[in-house]
């Protein structure tokens, strides 16, 4: 018998109260999702990070077409183990590499921010660890003035020696980064974006409100920069009360997991040409609509496992990042990304339902996507 649900989702955006998103998820083996309403913001050119905050909104949709083109399993499915596995999988997972430990939570959250608001397309250790050393350096670089006036140049150095200079790119991250430091400025310090002044948490409301005020987070269609600074402040004592604001943060790295594992599967030329060619460029619609359907997965699995969003979201990040890497997965875990796994593995912890393992080959070769966007 099919199981329908109604998901509703009420994103709040600046100029307006609050606008709805329905869908309806019919699961019948696969799910199927059309969506009534998506009205989400476009990725649009650099100038329109500078200047006034929300100085130019507009509109972008989720491609419905390609959400049309791809299958999702239900949880659970044949031979699913996930109440097993991801239990197990939270209680290995290294912690974060990089730690802010400032006893000022201000800087905490300031760190915080620089890194979510400019982590695409770049290796989020390399970012934390630059981030850390100059916060240790040039610890005014983070006040709310100096990161509005950021530049170019201060980027680059930032940045120096990273292993993919052409990802730099410094004008644009700074031109991001300007505008985290005009929020901040607006509300005259990162604490107070999250805080009221007697240090309890703002409602859930008030802080999506507040980092939508901000282009760094409010173009980004399916918030995941958003949603990874939710998550990441979380693990701070003070700020722990923000994990039952969390929603799944989808990057790249979690989208490439639930291709191979076949979790998310294609059914058309279309939506298999997009996943097999890095050669297609990714539009921040195409990508949106793998993100919306990588998040109503985390969602169910959440459900199913008893466990919160952010730790499955967290074991996926590492999985994608150690394990079930670009290129050539790491299935049998013999590289030194995965060390952490093999203490309690031998081989990845999915491959006994892993659809590219055990059915299509294809899968194990997928390469990141030509890609140009700040939010992926």
């Amino acid at each position: 018998m099919s199981l329908c649900r109604i998901l509703r989702y009420f994103v709040h955006v600046p100029h307006y109260e609050a606008i709805i998103i329905s869908f309806t998820v019919i699961c019948k083996g696969v799910t199927n999702i059309f969506f009534e309403q998506l009205t989400l913001f476009s990725n649009e050119a650099d100038e329109n990070f500078d200047g006034g905050v929300s100085k130019k909104t507009s509109v972008a949709t989720v491609s419905t077409r390609l959400l049309d083109a791809f299958d999702v399993s239900s949880i659970p499915f044949l031979g699913c183990d996930f109440e097993r596995v991801y239990p197990e999988l939270r209680k290995n997972i290294p912690s974060e590499a990089i730690a802010f430990d400032y006893s000022d939570i201000n800087t905490v959250i300031a760190c915080e921010s620089v890194c979510s608001a400019i982590c695409h397309q770049m290796n989020w250790d390399y970012l934390r660890q630059a981030v850390y050393k100059k916060a240790l350096r040039q610890p005014d670089w983070l006040e709310p003035e100096s990161l509005a006036a950021v530049t170019e140049d201060e980027i680059s150095s930032l940045l120096a020696g990273y292993n993919k200079p052409e990802r730099i790119r410094a004008n644009e991250r700074a031109a991001i980064l300007r505008q985290v430091g005009v929020l901040a400025k607006k509300h005259r310090s990162f604490a107070k974006i999250f805080l009221a002044e007697n240090g309890q948490i703002l409602s859930e409301i008030q802080i999506r409100k507040n980092l939508l005020e901000c282009s760094a987070f409010s173009q980004d269609p399916e918030e995941k920069k958003l949603q990874l600074l939710l998550q990441k402040l979380s693990v701070y004592p003070q700020l722990s009360g923000l994990a039952a604001f969390c929603k799944p943060a989808v990057d790249y790295h979690l989208i490439r997991c639930f291709l191979r594992r076949g979790l998310i599967s294609p059914k058309t030329k279309l939506s298999t040409d997009y996943v097999l060619s890095a050669e297609i460029q990714r539009r921040e619609s195409t990508v949106g609509a793998l993100r919306q359907l990588c998040g109503l997965l985390i969602q169910e699995i959440s459900n199913y496992t008893g466990l919160s969003i952010n730790s499955i979201n967290q074991i996926e990040w590492h999985i994608g990042r150690s394990i079930c890497k670009e290129g050539e997965p790491d299935c049998y875990l013999k590289g030194p990304d995965s060390t952490w796994a093999r203490e309690r593995y031998s081989k990845c912890p999915f491959c006994k339902t892993c659809c590219a393992l055990n059915f299509n080959h294809d899968l194990l070769h997928i390469e990141e996507p030509t890609y140009s966007g700040t939010s992926y």
